[in-house]
């Protein structure tokens, strides 16, 4: 038997959503950011499920010695606070910061998902496909950064995050400094423990990506 693909929660799915929403008076409220706004800090509560309909945020965590730890970045159709929202304890653990100029977030209430997603029942269950997805990365998440030595944390960003196997050996890189930040690890650590892997012949890098030359090697890493 040949399964169905998993649906996913998409852009198809949000546009449905707001669809679905505007047929409600008051349903939901939508506010302008300028970068560096913080939308919540950690502790705050989480009433509502926050669309980003332009612009960027960063899901982070300062860190004790003044690091700026990202745990993750968002944009135009993502959504944030939608695990929290149906939390007993619904308070945000990191910060929600914001990155560019012009962000817009709308808002929507809990008992309005609840409502809209009642009526819709292919768009709630999407829309727990996603939150079983975001749930999976959030777990992914902390065990990279569980990790005490950094070719651990490497291994398994290249193992688990990239997906790297036999079939797919090479990781594209936005840039060195945006993978530190989402490692933890400040951008020279990264390049010289980099450079430890690729004396050893577990992989190679330059400037866009990390190709895996050993692939045995590196899962025995972890």
């Amino acid at each position: 038997m040949v399964k169905k693909p998993v649906k996913l929660f998409n852009f198809s799915d949000i546009n449905r959503l707001k669809e679905s929403l505007s047929k409600k008076i008051n349903s939901t409220f939508v506010k302008h950011y300028k970068k560096n706004d913080i939308i919540h800090f950690s502790g705050d509560p989480c009433y509502y499920l926050s669309l980003i309909e332009n612009g960027m945020v960063h899901i982070q965590h300062n860190t004790s010695d003044g690091r700026e730890l990202i745990i993750n970045s968002l944009t135009k159709n993502q959504m944030f606070g939608e695990i929290l929202l149906f939390s007993i304890q619904n308070k945000y653990p990191y910060d929600i910061v914001v990155k560019e100029d012009n962000t817009i977030i709308r808002s929507i209430s809990k008992n309005d998902l609840v409502n809209a997603l009642a009526h819709e029942p292919d768009l709630l269950i999407a829309f727990l496909n996603h939150l079983s997805e975001s749930y999976m990365k959030l777990n992914k998440y902390i065990k990279l950064i569980s990790q005490k030595k950094l070719n651990k944390k490497i291994a398994y960003y290249l193992l688990e995050h990239k997906h790297i196997n036999e079939h797919n050996k090479v990781a594209y890189l936005d840039s060195k400094t945006k993978l530190a930040d989402f490692l933890g690890v400040e951008r020279p650590s990264l390049v010289r423990e980099l450079t430890n892997l690729k004396k050893q012949q577990i992989l190679d890098y330059d400037k866009d990506k990390i190709t895996v030359i050993n692939l045995n090697r590196l899962r025995m890493l972890l």
